[in-house]
């Protein structure tokens, strides 16, 4: 465990700056401490500005690391395919979980040289978690069994109860905690 830094003054320090005038904004904050107690930051970015996939999508996020408690911070990776993404620590690995772009398929990407290079998730073995996308099911293409059956056997059985998720919007929740919510989603249809 890393003593606790004195506080920083905020505006001391800046990770990434986008000027208004590119309407490419920078969000989905995240950052992490690394066992070696350098920082590591992410954000991807939005806007009518920001860089979009061949589907007119955004789906690029920014990986910054500081080794000086966030004087100075050096961009190590740019990560196509992450969206709406968190970084967490996992068992020594960094790990970055998100979408593959705005509305994309929620996926999981693993470092191990502290965020210098990432996995590519590809399909449910390499960490593309629900391909089509969990969630509204409103759409054409969604398949509201295949996203209950995907969180039931990919998710449920498969990770610890103690396991922490960081939905991104509602509190954060533990697997444990929403296992027995399962036959109550089926029931409502969402």
């Amino acid at each position: 465990m890393h003593p606790v830094p004195p506080l920083l003054d905020p505006l001391a320090s800046v990770v990434a700056h986008s000027p208004a005038q590119t309407r490419a904004y920078l969000g989905s904050p995240s950052i992490v401490r690394l066992p070696d107690g350098s920082l590591v930051v992410s954000h991807d970015f939005f806007g009518p500005g920001s860089p979009h996939d061949e589907y007119a999508r955004e789906y690029l996020t920014h990986v910054y690391r500081s080794a000086d408690e966030g004087a100075h911070w050096e961009r190590i990776a740019e990560t196509p395919g992450a969206f709406w993404s968190s970084l967490f620590l996992h068992r020594g690995a960094l790990y970055l979980l998100g979408c593959t772009a705005e509305y994309g398929d929620i996926a999981i990407r693993r470092s191990e040289d502290g965020g210098r290079t990432w996995t590519t998730p590809s399909d449910e073995r390499t960490g593309l978690l629900f391909p089509g996308g969990p969630g509204n099911t409103s759409f054409d293409d969604a398949d509201f069994d295949t996203i209950i059956r995907s969180i039931d056997e990919l998710l449920f059985a498969k990770l610890p109860p103690d396991t922490l998720v960081l939905p991104g919007h509602g509190d954060d929740t533990t697997i444990g905690a929403e296992r027995p919510h399962l036959q109550e989603w089926i029931d409502r249809g969402w």
